[in-house]
């Protein structure tokens, strides 16, 4: 192969995988990719590292006291390869690009995660001789390291630090090791003069080293922390005295955010439909609106854990009976509800509740039972 046609083999690859890296993010996240991913607000210092020939690492930390767990690189690869050694046989496809998630808990557990992906053609390099197979497709691993409780700023959410390793083969990454890593890593480390950067477009390159820059284009740093308007409309079922009672909540609710935390404001009109017979004994449906207002907080990129069946929400809400039909209710009824139990991701919801009047008189409790349309 001509020495020419190597290095720009690697630019195809580099943008390849850009475009790649650029799809999945705008993709719909799933339950494992919530769990594999970077909780936001976690990455304080961020660095790309290029490698040439389209390959390249990216170190993301929480802060900079968590280098030194990157300074020894080549023995983490050792245990990562090591590892990985029983899903060997299910990574041989010369064609296909790979991914795999690699996290190790603040408990020491490790998970994996491995996803092939095919071109839907086949490419093919031209030349002398006969077509040879042409792979467009690197190859990523993302090793995520649980951040030391107290490494924040401010208590919040788990945080990870996160290695990217992007390369043409995932095959030749044993070769990696030994070939210098380490010495990237260190020069990375505070050492007076030598660490000087120079500043570029939205960037810095460390000058002993262009080849290493600050990343200022993670989307974890400050992603998700805008306030925000939603819309919402809630299905639920509840039991009032020895009534079953079906009602539905819409409304409108907005999120302040205030650095890793996120209140949330809502208000909502929720007819509440009890039925009974009339007089004559034909079926009849009572409606009594509430008008509800509900307050939540919870904390900005919590890691959500695939395994756990169900999480708990704080929140509370205060409906006040603006409509009333029947005899069910009396005047100056209210309805409060504190705390949730949250299934399947907070789409299904189970709420204690109390109905009472004038400040707490005839006092009866209460579950609703939710799901969250949108």
């Amino acid at each position: 192969m001509s020495k020419k046609l190597v290095p720009m083999l690697g630019i195809l690859l580099s943008i390849a995988g850009t475009v790649c890296a650029q799809q999945s993010r705008n993709a719909v996240p799933t339950v494992d990719d919530q769990f594999f991913d970077l909780p936001h607000f976690s990455i304080g210092e961020a660095y790309h590292i290029d490698l040439g020939k389209g390959n390249y690492l990216e170190l993301e930390l929480t802060d900079l006291t968590q280098l030194s767990r990157f300074l020894n690189l080549d023995s983490l690869l050792l245990v990562f390869l090591s590892d990985m050694k029983p899903f060997k046989d299910s990574l041989t496809d010369p064609l296909s690009g790979k991914r795999i998630d690699y996290l190790i808990d603040t408990a020491g557990r490790k998970m994996v995660r491995t996803r092939e992906s095919r071109s839907a053609g086949t490419s093919f390099l031209l030349g002398e001789g006969d077509p040879s197979l042409l792979r467009l497709r690197q190859d990523t691993i993302y090793i995520l390291l649980a951040a030391p409780p107290g490494t924040a700023k401010k208590p919040g959410p788990q945080r990870y630090d996160r290695l990217t390793i992007v390369l043409n083969r995932y095959s030749g990454l044993e070769n990696w090791v030994a070939t210098g890593l380490n010495t990237k890593m260190q020069e990375l480390v505070p050492n007076g003069k030598n660490y000087t950067w120079s500043n570029g477009m939205n960037t810095q390159y460390l000058l002993k080293d262009p080849s290493i820059r600050t990343k200022r284009d993670s989307i974890y740093a400050n992603a998700h922390s805008n306030n925000y308007l939603s819309l919402d409309a809630i299905v639920s079922l509840q039991n009032y005295k020895n009534y079953l009672t079906p009602s539905v909540d819409l409304g409108v609710t907005i999120g302040l955010h205030d650095g890793n935390n996120v209140h949330a404001l809502g208000l909502f009109w929720e007819p509440l439909f009890l039925f009974g017979s009339d007089t004559k004994g034909r079926l009849q449906t009572f409606r009594n609106d509430l008008l509800v207002f509900h307050y939540a907080f919870d904390v900005a990129g919590t890691q959500k854990d695939p395994l756990a069946p169900v999480g708990l929400n704080t929140n509370i809400s205060v409906g006040y009976f603006i409509r009333r039909s029947g005899d069910y209710f009396e005047k100056d009824s209210w309805r409060l509800t504190a705390g949730e139990i949250k299934f399947r991701g907070s789409r299904i919801l189970l709420q204690p509740c109390i109905y009472f009047n004038n400040l707490f008189k005839d006092v009866t409790p209460g579950l609703r039972l939710c799901y969250k349309a949108f």
